[in-house]
């Protein structure tokens, strides 16, 4: 019997996993907002950061997400 194929709607997914950034810790973020790590998980815990993803015990954000809620901090005054 051969291997069954994925169909091309969960190969689609497949596809973009492929090309995913890896995702960023807790320390990272700080360093790239240029903010203590304790700032970050304040604004987990207010719910004011970047949607985060919990792997395990470990916290980590996805580039994408970091980039898109960067955006919407933007103010024009």
């Amino acid at each position: 019997m051969a291997p069954s194929r994925p169909s091309p709607r969960m190969q689609e997914g497949i596809n973009k996993r492929a090309v995913r950034q890896p995702l960023m810790s807790v320390r990272e973020l700080a360093e790239l907002l240029q903010v203590s790590v304790k700032t970050v998980y304040d604004w987990r815990y207010r719910g004011l950061g970047p949607a985060a993803i919990k792997v395990g015990r470990h916290v980590r954000y996805e580039p994408d997400e970091i980039e898109r809620w960067i955006a919407l901090q933007k103010t024009y005054s």
